[in-house]
């Protein structure tokens, strides 16, 4: 079986993404599927062999977030900032993608991507941004190909405030591309059972699953252990989203009668500003460090060193954020690392970490209090056997998508 990949992430990518597809890509190798990924490059068209064995096509086209452009405060300013927010509100999720006709132009333009098209049994198009659904969709149609639809999160997670009227266009959008394709997955069994009912298709879960170097980071972690003449912290590396930050200020409260500190690495300078506004409303900023992008080498260092990691989710049970399962959730549960994951009681990821030692779920300022003490008396270090969760490896997780894509070749 040949399969073409459009994804926007890659390895070595510093994305979620990139995780996921990494990871399943290594595994359908080794299964025998002969797989090309066609990704956004940063800038430079570019072509090789990955570390497993799978042809890359690097399309000159940027998957860095646009600079933001630093704003003086005035008229200009806040008009600009107005009327950006008024277009977001009324035009619909579907249609905001500025890149899509630049990802056509550039997979239209080499005759490697068209090569590939014409040689593969099954394109997989990865939602997340926008372009590279829509291109996959459109390799799919003109060249008489399967289509299987990969929507890492829900459309919906990246809609933000908008009228009810721009929903339905997008719902509507979404669903006529949706019903095309063979077959469509989900990152949880939640999100594709939420989704399902949204559109009136079936999906199906493919999680982004751990890896025997998850393993191995734990065994590191049992070596090393906390500290190293350090003032001991929690560790949080990424960004918070808007969803997110209440149960960051649960976790603030939590804080208040600990010696505990928390330190925060933040993907960009942007984050950290906005992350600080939070941490002054609350009189924290003796106790939180905010720290500036670093590489994944360093963050793992961070990591090793902490008393336990945190992982936090919408506080609020809804149908939509309950099903969302962070990318890098099984990678640090597979490591053994201790953390708290701080998320609405009903959700998805409780139920994962419940049943496993050394982690905690929390949705209140006790239980999080709870946690932080039992992190702190805990002696128990990562083993490297990814205990109650061995269903989510990465490599049966490849193994039940390979079984979708043979049901769609």
């Amino acid at each position: 079986m040949k399969l073409l990949l459009i994804v926007n992430w890659y390895p070595p990518d510093q994305r979620v993404a990139a995780r996921r597809w990494g990871g399943l890509v290594t595994e359908l190798q080794r299964i025998g599927v002969d797989c090309t990924v066609v990704a956004a490059g940063d800038g430079a068209f570019w072509t090789g062999v990955g570390e497993a064995g799978e042809r890359i096509i690097r399309l000159p086209i940027s998957n860095r977030a646009p600079k933001r452009r630093n704003k003086g405060g005035g008229l200009r300013d806040l008009l600009r900032t107005i009327i950006k927010n008024a277009g977001r509100f009324f035009v619909p999720l579907f249609f905001r993608g500025r890149n899509i006709k630049i990802w056509r132009d550039a997979l239209t333009s080499h005759p490697e991507v068209t090569q590939a098209a014409e040689e593969c049994d099954i394109v997989v198009a990865s939602y997340g941004p926008m372009a590279p659904l829509l291109c996959g969709d459109y390799i799919a149609s003109n060249y008489n190909k399967p289509l299987v639809i990969d929507v890492r999160d829900s459309f919906q997670a990246k809609e933000g405030a908008a009228f009810f009227l721009s929903r339905r266009v997008s719902r509507f959008m979404e669903r006529k591309v949706l019903v095309k394709s063979c077959a469509r997955i989900t990152i949880g069994e939640k999100l594709a059972h939420y989704m399902a009912k949204q559109y009136g298709l079936s999906f199906h879960a493919i999680y982004n699953g751990w890896s025997d170097e998850d393993l191995v980071l734990g065994l590191e972690y049992q070596r090393e252990g906390a500290d190293k003449g350090e003032s001991p912290y929690l560790y949080y590396a990424g960004t918070i989203y808007q969803h997110q930050l209440d149960a960051l200020v649960l976790v603030l409260k939590a804080l208040r009668q600990n010696e505990l500190r928390l330190r925060i690495r933040v993907l960009s300078d942007n984050t950290a500003k906005g992350l600080l506004t939070v941490v002054k409303e609350h009189e924290m900023v003796d106790r939180v460090d905010l720290l500036p992008p670093v590489s994944s080498t360093e963050v793992t260092e961070e990591m090793l060193r902490s008393h336990g990691v945190l992982v936090v989710e919408n506080l609020a049970s809804s149908e939509l954020h309950d099903g969302t399962v962070t990318g890098k959730l099984f990678g640090l549960l597979a490591s053994g690392v201790p953390g708290i994951a701080v998320c609405s009681p009903t959700s998805e990821i409780r139920e994962i970490i419940d049943v496993v030692e050394g982690w905690y779920g929390v949705s209140t300022k006790e239980e999080c209090r709870n946690a932080i003490r039992a992190l702190q008396t805990n002696e128990k270090r990562g083993d490297g056997k990814a205990e109650g969760i061995a269903d989510y490896c990465v490599s049966m997780q490849a193994e039940h998508l390979y079984a979708l894509l043979q049901k769609c070749n």
